[in-house]
Formats: C-alpha cells, structure tokens, sequence
C-alpha cells in the first residue's frame, strides 16, 4: 500500500502562494484608468468640463460656447442614466442665425499620461432620426494628433447603433449603444490629423509607420456629418496581463516538484 503523501511546511506554503496566485489568474479583470462622463445639470460648454472645442475647417474655437446649436455640454440625463450630461453635436452648415454651428468638429482633453497598453476605449452613442452623423476617436502622442483609422462599420469612422430623441438616448440599454476601439499603435489603425486652433482643423493620410509610443498625453473625438449626434461616458479600461502571474504560480508548481525530486520523492504530474 502506497503511504499517503504528506506536505511538510515548506511545501504547504508553496501551494498555498501557487493556488491563490492561480485564483488570481482567474479572477483578473479591466480597470478603468480613465473616465469622463460629462455631467452637468444645466447646458453648459466644453471648457467648463476642461475640455476644447473646434469647429470647421479652420477650427474656430467654440471651448466657451453654450448655445444649443453647436457642440456642448447638455444637461439632460445621458446614457447610462439617470445621471444628468452628455456631449452633443449639432451638426451643419455655418450661418448668421446659426454662427457656432459647423459641419465637423474636434474636441480634447490634453494633459494626460496614459499608458494605453492593453486597453480599450469605450463610448456610448446615438443619433436624432436621419442624422448622418459619424465620429473617429482622436489620441495626441508625443505632441501630435491621430484620429482612427478602425471602428466596427467598413469604413475607418464610427456611426450610431441607433437613432432617435434624447430620451431614446438616455432609455437605451447601454450595451446596445456602446461603441469600442481596442487600442494599437500599429499603423492602419490611424491616420494623421490637423488641429491648429483657428487655422486648419482636417483629416490627413493614413499612417506608413506605428505610432511612436503607446502613452497618451490627450484623447477626444472629430465629428462630422450632419444631425445631432450624442455621446457620454468615455472610458479607458485597462485589462491586467495574466501571463505574469500564470508564469509566477507555474514556478511555485514546478519549485514543489523540484524540492520534492531533491528529497528523493517522486510525483507523478
């Protein structure tokens, strides 16, 4: 009869640090390192968030405009709800009666320093009946701007998942509206893009190289079209490497055989 195999302390606290490092393995999940929810009870402008706005071609900057025909900070509950603020576009053509209002617009945080590696970018998103609007997510690395070559149409912008009022908005099941965009630095994933407040704010090339690092000093959105467009809840989720802590619990497992095989005692695997 084979003597039942016992651990000695040594070896007890060896699987002790293999198991609770493999319960952590499995028990990763994304962290959010970055959030903006726009919240606001009344309309407000995008400065007040410590955000800029641009608008047209030439990037007129409407950061401390709060008219409700352009883009800005409206007080009405977003999505998820209840919870009150979203960002909303107003999107077309530039006239007296309608002076802060432009068939595409930039708006940004700088100031940032995150390392985007192995993260996700996510947004909630919809559109008022027959809007044409479309956006690309915006990252500015090492002092220049990139806008998104990728999103989930065939084309490299972003579209609603639906359209509708305000309400539709707020009342939508937030997963169904979520829009996400892995992040990469690699090169058909972006295109180069112009922001130069008050002269030229345009999409450019797609990129011949990787973007230079994965570290982000700003994000934002370009939108174009035309309609309303609504968005909140922009998010950066980061999601742990499991590879480092499969590797440390794999050495716990592998010293307890290694310290067992010294001693003469042989295990079967």
């Amino acid at each position: 009869m084979t003597p039942p195999l016992r651990l000695n302390r040594t070896e007890c606290c060896l699987w002790i640090w293999a198991i609770t490092l493999w319960m952590a393995c499995l028990s990763l999940h994304a962290s959010v390192i970055y959030s903006e929810t726009f919240d606001s009870s009344s309309n407000t402008n995008l400065s007040a968030m410590g955000w800029k706005a641009y608008g047209g071609a030439t990037a007129v900057d409407i950061s401390s405009v709060a008219a409700s025909n352009t883009l800005f900070v409206s007080g009405a509950a977003g999505n998820p709800g209840p919870a009150t603020g979203y960002l909303a576009a107003i999107i077309g053509n530039n006239s007296t009666s309608n002076p802060n209002e432009y068939t595409s617009y930039a708006t940004i945080e700088t100031g940032l320093n995150l390392d985007l590696t192995g993260s996700t970018i996510s947004w909630t998103m919809n559109g008022s009946t027959g809007a044409t609007v479309r956006l690309r997510l915006l990252v500015q690395v090492n002092g220049s701007w990139y806008a998104s070559n990728v999103s989930d149409t065939s084309y490299g912008y972003y579209t609603p998942s639906q359209y509708g009022t305000g309400t539709d908005f707020t009342n939508a099941v937030t997963s169904d509206i979520t829009k996400t965009f892995t992040f990469t630095t690699n090169s058909s994933a972006w295109s180069s893009f112009t922001l130069d407040s008050g002269n030229s704010l345009s999409l450019g090339s797609a990129l011949t190289q990787s973007l230079e690092s994965s570290v982000i000093t700003g994000i934002g959105f370009y939108i174009m079209g035309g309609g309303t467009g609504r968005l909140d809840t922009l998010e950066i989720s980061s999601v742990p490497e499991p590879g480092l802590v499969t590797l440390m619990a794999s050495s716990a497992f592998f010293a307890i055989v290694l310290y067992r095989q010294r001693k003469g005692v042989k295990i079967t695997v």
